[in-house]
């Protein structure tokens, strides 16, 4: 294998550009759910509730992160499958 894509059609090149997609949405995500995190835990004002990493704050977004990244992952070897 030489590295170049030129041989490789558009639809193929869209699968893996879809995937960049994917993993970039999963990095926002991870990013949104270390901050819901760190926000569930420094909450000076909150009543006298513990903190819990099921809070629905947190995993919304740390389901969407897990989602991206399986999508991700299928586009990646999708268009590994399809230049080959």
């Amino acid at each position: 294998m030489n590295g170049n894509l030129k041989g490789v059609s558009q639809s193929t090149l869209q699968l893996l550009e879809d995937g960049w997609v994917c993993y970039l949405l999963s990095i926002l995500f991870g990013v949104w759910t270390l901050m819901a995190l760190a926000g569930n835990l420094e909450r000076p004002n909150a009543p006298s509730k513990e903190p819990s990493i099921y809070a629905r704050n947190i995993r919304v977004p740390s389901i969407l992160q897990l989602l991206a990244f399986l999508v991700a992952v299928v586009f990646t070897l999708l268009f590994g499958g399809n230049a080959a």
